[in-house]
Parts: C-alpha cells; sequence; structure tokens
C-alpha cells in the first residue's frame, strides 16, 4: 500500500471551495484552512466569498452549506445582512451556527442583537435555544438580560437537560453588576 501525495495547497481558491463538499472531513478542514490563510495575507478573492456564499445559500446537504458558513466566516465574509439570512435558515444546525460565529466576535450589531432576543423568543429549536443560552455572556449586558428572560420564559424547556443550567451560566456574571 502505497500512500496518495496530497498538498492543496497547489490548488485555487475555487477548487478549495469546491472541497466544501468534499466526502472526506479532512478534504474540507484543510481547504477551510488554506482560504483562511490566503485571506490573512490578502490573496482571498472577493469571487472566493461570492462562491462560498453560493455553496452556503444553495447546497442541497447542510453539511455542505455548513462547511461553506464556516469558511465563509474563515474568510471574514460574513456581514450583517449574510448572518441575518442564515439566521433564517431552514435548518437549525445552521442557525445554531451562525449566532456561536455571530457571537465570537463579540461585536454584534444592534440589529442583529434585536434578531437573537426575537430568535430566544420565537425559534422552536432546542439546538438553537442553546446556542443562544451559550452566547449570554459574549453580548452587551442588555441584551443578554433580554436573552436570559426570553430564554426563561420558554416552557417548553423546563425539563431540558442542558438549557437551564446554560441560561444559569449566562446569568450568573450579570447578577454581580445588578
Amino acid at each position: 500500500f502505497k500512500p496518495v501525495q496530497v498538498d492543496l495547497a497547489k490548488l485555487a481558491d475555487a477548487k478549495l471551495v469546491e472541497l466544501q463538499t468534499y466526502r472526506n472531513a479532512w478534504h474540507s478542514r484543510t481547504a477551510r484552512r488554506l482560504l483562511q490563510e490566503r485571506a490573512l495575507t490578502g490573496k482571498a478573492t472577493a469571487a472566493t466569498r461570492t462562491a462560498l456564499l453560493k455553496l452556503a445559500r444553495l447546497a442541497v446537504d447542510p453539511r455542505h452549506r455548513l462547511n461553506a458558513l464556516w469558511s465563509l466566516h474563515a474568510v471574514n465574509g460574513l456581514d450583517d445582512i449574510t448572518t441575518r439570512y442564515f439566521l433564517t435558515d431552514t435548518d437549525e444546525h445552521i442557525r445554531a451556527w451562525t449566532i456561536q460565529l455571530l457571537a465570537d466576535n463579540r461585536s454584534v450589531s444592534p440589529a442583529l442583537r434585536k434578531r437573537l432576543v426575537a430568535l430566544a423568543k420565537e425559534d422552536p429549536s432546542p439546538v438553537v435555544r442553546l446556542y443562544l443560552a451559550s452566547a449570554i455572556q459574549r453580548v452587551p449586558k442588555e441584551t443578554a438580560w433580554q436573552l436570559v428572560a426570553a430564554l426563561a420564559n420558554r416552557p417548553e424547556d423546563v425539563t431540558d437537560r442542558n438549557l437551564p443550567g446554560m441560561i444559569w451560566f449566562g446569568l450568573a456574571p450579570l447578577m454581580a453588576d445588578d
């Protein structure tokens, strides 16, 4: 058995975007890392971001859309308009990861903060609500309190194994100031 030599760094951006749909996770992760490195050095193009956005929006397989979403984030391709779009995705994991990626940068715009609170009140997915609870500590205090109130008022989550604890972990640091 002779191992195959693979050097994804030699591939064009378009091929690295295409690898986000590849069956082997190593290929998609490595392609994502290479795209991120190119973006950090200024070598990623607008066409790359456009191709990732197209894949994230139109791919049938949610795993491919999620890979493209992660890649968009890696190349700084998630603006407010794009983020708002993904917060309405039909797949709960796309919505959840959009919340995660949005909160990670800790600079959520006022319009998106309102959208997060609305999701906490309305979203039917416990996965999305769990990600909202995890974002409580990474948004401004006013929004954090609104998220806590909205999530704590969801009667369907009373017996959930994780949500009450996550809401508490988000609430606890806020209580010292109030």
